[in-house]
């Protein structure tokens, strides 16, 4: 065995597959890759393994007879998870099963590529894990969050290969879907989602959203105008609340206002994102945001300021009033116009068509950080006075 090989054995987890059928063993072990040592038999073992962290079941007879062979595993699992292979989702059996103690189910053949996902969710679930939720955000239109939300979240998907939704919040005219090439007519909006809440189960939820080719799903605003009215400040609250059990990283496009939801959408989230360019009036507005975020009791820590379409010819102009403002700057998204507006008007992401430039390389950087948690300021930040940024702001007013 080779060095790479004992670190991965060292990762790997005890796992039980019970069941006669070998053929379907075999496919389970394969779709459980290096995450688990899988060791099989054809029946409840008279002698429990020690150190085993997860049990895996055949549940292809009847309904009645996998629940009779569940009574006797699961007090013998002694709170080890136990899932089961089920080739129709039978409600009124996955009930029962769940009421003896079966942590989830796998169904067969569809849920082999996702085995791994699936047992993560369950036990993110049990533990009471949730998604980390990401906003783009400024009270300026126009500054480019939009394409940001896009990107950052494909980067997102690409680095942790974890479930990643993005969700177009910027009302009422968002335009999210234009930069996935999505067709509009088929998208699931928010307001389905708020109306189907109560029904939904993780597997609903990744049926039912709508996904892009490079697998980020999306939920975007509703066709029918009349139908934003059902998108408030409490019904966001829930769908968060929601999404966040069942994806690891939630990517927000908000809207450019105060309004209860876009002020929903900073509450919830983890991260926020303030967007600006190097203009007075995108200055201003990130400033506006941090002190109303100070008034709202946020911990500074939660706002990061990034600055897109950056170039080095502003940053004489608007250099010394970035750095007096409060927030350090998190990342500048350099002007590569002619590449973004290539994306948008060909409908792939700028990591399709322009990997590894500098922009790309960026927006992997901001990625980065929020896999990352990076919740500290640099150790350098220095807290400016209010009365020397309205200084250099009204300073910078003459100028322009």
């Amino acid at each position: 065995m080779d060095s790479i090989d004992r670190v991965l054995a060292d990762f790997q987890q005890n796992a039980l597959y019970i069941g006669p059928n070998k053929e379907l063993y075999d496919e389970v072990s394969n779709a459980l890759g290096s995450g688990y040592t899988l060791t099989h038999d054809i029946s409840i073992p008279g002698t429990w393994p020690e150190e085993l962290e997860l049990v895996l079941m055949e549940g292809l007879g009847a309904a009645e007879d996998i629940i009779v062979q569940l009574s006797e595993l699961l007090p013998l699992a002694q709170g080890t998870p136990v899932f089961v292979l089920i080739s129709d989702r039978d409600p009124d059996f996955m009930l029962q099963a769940m009421r003896l103690g079966v942590r989830g189910f796998i169904e067969i053949p569809v849920d082999f590529p996702t085995i791994l996902s699936l047992i993560h969710m369950e036990e993110r679930h049990r533990m009471g894990k949730q998604g980390r939720m990401s906003v783009f955000y400024s009270l300026k239109g126009g500054v480019g969050c939009t394409v940001l939300a896009v990107n950052v979240a494909h980067h997102l998907a690409l680095k942790t290969q974890e479930r990643t939704v993005l969700v177009d919040l910027n009302m009422p005219l968002g335009d999210t879907s234009l930069y996935m090439d999505l067709d509009e007519s088929r998208i699931y909006s928010v307001t389905d989602f708020v109306y189907n809440i109560d029904r939904f189960d993780d597997k609903l939820i990744y049926e039912s959203l709508t996904q892009h080719r490079t697998g980020i799903y999306f939920l975007g605003l509703p066709a029918k105008m009349d139908d934003l009215d059902a998108i408030t400040g409490q019904t966001i609250k829930i769908l968060f609340d929601r999404l966040k059990m069942s994806f690891d990283h939630i990517v927000v496009d908000c809207a450019s206002d105060l309004s209860a939801v876009s002020l929903g959408c900073l509450d919830e989230s983890d991260a926020v994102l303030l967007v600006t360019e190097q203009s007075l009036s995108s200055l201003r507005a990130v400033q506006a945001i941090y002190d109303l975020s100070q008034r709202l009791g946020y911990p500074a820590s939660k706002l990061r300021m990034v600055i897109n379409r950056y170039t080095e010819a502003a940053e004489a102009l608007t250099g010394d009033l970035i750095d007096g403002l409060d927030l350090p700057v998190a990342a500048k998204i350099h002007n590569e116009y002619a590449a973004f507006l290539t994306s948008l008007n060909e409908g792939e992401l700028l990591n399709e068509i322009a990997a590894g430039s500098r922009a790309d390389k960026e927006m992997e950087s901001i990625a980065n950080m929020l896999f990352h948690d990076l919740n500290v300021a640099p150790a350098d930040l220095k807290q400016k006075s209010q009365g020397r940024i309205k200084g250099m702001l009204a300073k910078l007013g003459k100028k322009q």
